[in-house]
């Protein structure tokens, strides 16, 4: 992340997202892929390695696709708490 914004010079060292994008994707992909692949191995019931690997895949598709966008959102709502003057808004 740039330390400053180029338009407005505004200080982003102050803002940081921290590990709350990851954990709160754990906590939801977690409640979403579980219940899928206990369905899953109820209907067709493959071997464990298959599992594995498409439980696998689709968690770290699932993560590069949401982790850049949640963290962006998270600096987002600390920038708009942090800015009682409303300078930018």
């Amino acid at each position: 992340m740039a330390q400053t914004c180029t338009a407005c010079d505004f200080d982003f060292s102050e803002l940081d997202a921290g590990d709350g994008p990851a954990s709160l994707m754990v906590l939801v992909y977690g409640a979403l892929i579980v219940p899928l692949a206990f369905l899953l191995e109820k209907l067709v019931s493959p071997p464990l390695w298959v599992q594995a690997i498409l439980w696998g895949v689709v968690m770290v598709i699932a993560t590069l696709k949401t982790l850049r966008p949640l963290k962006a959102l998270m600096i987002g709502w600390q920038f708009r708490i942090r800015d009682p003057e409303k300078r930018y808004f």
